[in-house]
């Protein structure tokens, strides 16, 4: 190959890939990889690794949050919420125990 072919290809090798970068996420999910359209064309965070996401995390993040329920992959924005969930209400039942010995104890 001389080397205005090579020039050329790797010229649309670089075009496809910023396209790509563009117009998708790539995302790193706990069910495997997925390509994610995105909401606007930009060229920020081309991948997103969103296996130990919180829900702050989506905060952030919410061009990702909106393209990955966009794309019916609302699976990986409501995993962390339910975990946030979860430890709220098991917060709230310790704290409603300490309440209750701290009752007691009064009455002992």
């Amino acid at each position: 190959m001389n080397q205005v072919s090579t020039f050329l290809l790797g010229f649309v090798v670089g075009v496809i890939g910023l396209y790509g970068a563009m117009h998708y996420h790539v995302v790193h999910s706990s069910d495997g990889i997925h390509m994610i359209a995105r909401v606007a064309p930009k060229l920020t965070n081309p991948y997103v690794d969103v296996r130990k996401f919180t829900a702050a995390d989506w905060q952030k993040n919410h061009e990702l949050a909106m393209a990955s329920l966009r794309a019916n992959k609302a699976k990986m924005v409501q995993e962390p919420t339910a975990g946030l969930q979860s430890s709220i209400q098991q917060t709230a039942s310790h704290a409603s125990v300490m309440i209750t010995d701290k009752a007691s104890l009064a009455n002992w």
